[in-house]
């Protein structure tokens, strides 16, 4: 479960930029696609990526849903480019719909250093995240919370920025359904089409519940053989995103491989070929893991 202060202070940083209006959702639709379609052409004829078990990500998705969850997936992170280049390889049915697409954590020193970064990663669905000494409560992972939990399932008495003299009549008209006021009782009560009634400000708009994707080690993490395919602990904050959102999402781990060979992690010691991509022609795996079980969850 979550707690109105958590949904609160993540209103409160998603709110930091226009995401409520309608001009916005088209300008992040379009830099989102622009990001991948580049990236997709880059990935297709520089290199050889093949994607496994699609189809368990497509079961997963319809699953969140069906059942009105958020669909959160983990995945190792092995180099700089991992976000957008493992999203381009998707096929472009998860990208036609804003809602569809991704949301994630940058970290906010390298990400977010200028104003125009700032704009730009924000318009591309990414939040900025202070990687030292912020922990994992900080307003990013609160953001990330709130966008997790689907809007049917905002308590009312507790909704973050609904206008407190209205919370007794809402709740009254919601729990005393007589005759006359049967008609605006499914209009009040909690569900996507009247969230944005019931509270005073949304933080963004959606019509469908969310898709977050997290790298849960915070860090690039390169190893030689044998350890190549190792992974770091993750940080305490991903904990958060399955256990305080107000519906627990549908988990998805997901692993990959190969995208250390286009940004070795030795490249700034190489001038300015660490800006340019390397060993074209290698090979990229995405692999779709399981859904975690409820009963896990």
């Amino acid at each position: 479960m979550s707690f109105q202060d958590v949904l609160r202070r993540g209103d409160d940083f998603l709110g930091e930029y226009p995401r409520r209006s309608k001009l916005w959702n088209y300008m992040s639709h379009a830099t989102c696609l622009f990001m991948i379609v580049n990236s997709k052409i880059l990935l297709n004829v520089l290199y050889k990526p093949h994607l496994h078990n699609i189809e368990k990500l497509d079961n997963a998705l319809d699953k969140a849903r069906k059942e009105k969850r958020s669909l959160l997936t983990v995945m190792n992170h092995m180099s700089v480019v991992d976000d957008p280049a493992f999203y381009s390889a998707l096929p472009m049915r998860f990208h036609l719909d804003i809602d569809t697409i991704r949301w994630g954590f940058g970290a906010h020193n390298v990400c977010f250093s200028t104003m125009f970064q700032s704009w730009f990663f924000n318009l591309g669905k990414i939040l900025g995240t202070k990687r030292f000494g912020e922990g994992p409560f900080q307003g990013s992972v609160d953001a990330a919370i709130r966008i997790l939990s689907p809007d049917d399932t905002l308590d009312l008495e507790y909704t973050p920025q609904c206008i407190d003299v209205q919370k007794p009549i809402v709740l009254q008209t919601v729990n005393n359904p007589i005759q006359e006021n049967k008609e605006l009782v499914k209009f009040v009560k909690p569900s996507p089409e009247s969230t944005n009634v019931l509270m005073s400000k949304s933080p963004f708009i959606r019509t469908k519940t969310s898709w977050f994707h997290v790298f849960p080690e915070g860090f690039v993490m390169q190893l030689e053989e044998p350890h190549n395919n190792s992974m770091r602990y993750f940080k305490w904050g991903v904990a958060r995103l399955v256990l305080e959102p107000t519906r627990a999402p549908v988990v998805v781990p997901m692993f990959s491989f190969g995208f250390e060979k286009i940004a070795p992690e030795d490249s700034p010691e190489k001038g300015v070929s660490r800006w340019l991509p390397a060993n074209f022609g290698a090979e990229i795996h995405v692999c779709i893991g399981d859904a975690i079980s409820d009963e896990k969850i």
